[in-house]
C-alpha cells in the first residue's frame, strides 16, 4: 500500500519535471477549492493530502500495536 503511494508520487514528480517552463506559471481553477493554482501549488496540495493519510495510517497502526500488547 505505501509502496504504491511512493510509486505514484514518483510518477507524478516525473510528469511535473517534464513540464515546459512556461507551463509552470500557468494557472488553472481547482474544482473543489475554487481557487486558481499553479502546478507547484497542486503538488503541495497533493503532498499535504498524502501526508494526512500517512499520519492516519501510522496512528491506526500504533493503536493496533498497543491494543495487542
Amino acid at each position: 500500500m505505501i509502496s504504491e503511494l511512493i510509486f505514484e508520487r514518483e510518477k507524478l514528480l516525473l510528469q511535473f519535471q517534464s513540464l515546459q517552463i512556461d507551463s509552470l506559471n500557468h494557472y488553472s481553477l481547482h474544482p473543489r477549492l475554487k481557487e486558481k493554482i499553479r502546478p507547484v501549488d497542486l503538488l503541495f496540495f497533493i503532498g499535504e493530502h498524502d501526508d494526512h493519510h500517512l499520519t492516519t495510517i501510522i496512528e491506526i497502526k500504533k493503536k493496533l500495536v498497543n491494543a495487542n500488547s
